[in-house]
């Protein structure tokens, strides 16, 4: 009910019963005294009890709104404070996280710009962070010349396909000039429109692994070489007897040009398939002995069909568990 309303009414029913009680008075006769001023200060009362609803209790109801108005101010806005501390001191942690993690956490964009890298990045380049997302320094860069078009490429194609994730190995140039060997690991982010937005990215130095890698296959390489050189046959295989390799002049003499086609095979499938189970026999005789037989005299038959005495010598070989 409105306010204007609500006076309106209340004034009409104390014109009412104003008519009535003079009625009374009238029918009554009742003359000027103590009880006729009792009754007209009565009828007084109420005739000013609207004029107080609106000059007093209305002001008062004003005022708790106000208050209450207020209140509930206050605490959205110590709510709103409450939330934006914890806002930063979960920024503040995860900050904290992102620049312990073993790697470099960074957020970039199509043209190589980085709104955030993290600290470790000044180990990895020489840099500091602050280098790369103010512009300074931009990472396409320091990435090794002979490199970024291969870094290109395999973005251009995750882009493309709109893979969500992707990784790519590349060598990029420190401060100092020293090269590290980088595996980056994106993940993609789009518009709703399918266009290319962001990518977040964790960069891990993997130098030392490349190294490792490239020794090792170095070592394995002129391993073949020293294998392939020498004059006499050999072969390697597994407990279930399957070929593991073998150097160049066996795999002739077994009819195969490269020894990687003699991997996964057995005596049955070798041009001395009659001596297969011969040769077995010997075999399995080594592995569960673990003692080695030296030139043992041993028939071959050749892909060609001709039959050889071979000198053949025989030792167990173990891996590192024994």
């Amino acid at each position: 009910m409105k306010m204007r309303d609500l006076f309106f009414r209340i004034l009409s029913i104390v014109a009412v019963v104003e008519i009535l009680v003079m009625v009374i008075l009238g029918a009554t006769g009742m003359k000027e005294g103590f009880g006729k001023n009792i009754l007209d200060a009565t009828l007084l009362s109420l005739l000013s009890a609207p004029l107080l609803y609106l000059f007093v209790v209305r002001i008062v109801v004003r005022h708790l709104s106000e208050q209450a108005e207020l209140s509930k101010r206050i605490l959205g806005e110590e709510l709103e404070l409450k939330a934006a501390v914890e806002k930063k001191e979960l920024g503040v942690r995860l900050k904290s996280l992102v620049n312990n993690v073993p790697g470099v956490v960074y957020r970039g964009f199509r043209d190589w710009s980085l709104s955030f890298i993290s600290a470790e990045v000044r180990i990895l380049t020489g840099y500091a962070s602050e280098d790369f997302t103010s512009g300074a320094v931009n990472w396409k860069t320091i990435i090794h010349p002979d490199d970024i078009e291969q870094v290109k490429r395999s973005f251009w194609k995750a882009n493309r396909e709109k893979l969500n994730t992707f990784r790519v190995e590349y060598r990029i140039r420190n401060k100092d000039g020293g090269i590290r060997w980088i595996e980056d690991r994106r993940q993609l982010f789009y518009e709703g429109s399918g266009t290319f937005s962001y990518v977040d990215g964790l960069l891990l130095d993997v130098t030392e692994a490349k190294l490792a890698g490239e020794s090792l296959h170095s070592s394995q390489k002129m391993i073949d070489e020293i294998i392939n050189a020498i004059p006499v046959r050999v072969f390697w295989k597994d407990r279930d007897l399957i070929y593991l390799g073998c150097n160049s002049i066996f795999a002739r003499d077994a009819g195969f040009t490269d020894p990687k086609d003699l991997i996964g095979k057995d005596d049955y499938q070798m041009g001395w398939r009659e001596q297969a189970e011969l040769y077995r026999a010997d075999d399995r005789q080594v592995i569960e002995s673990g003692c080695s037989k030296l030139l043992i005299e041993e028939p071959q038959t050749t892909s060609e069909g001709k039959n050889l005495t071979l000198l053949t010598s025989k030792i167990p070989l173990h891996n590192s568990n024994g």
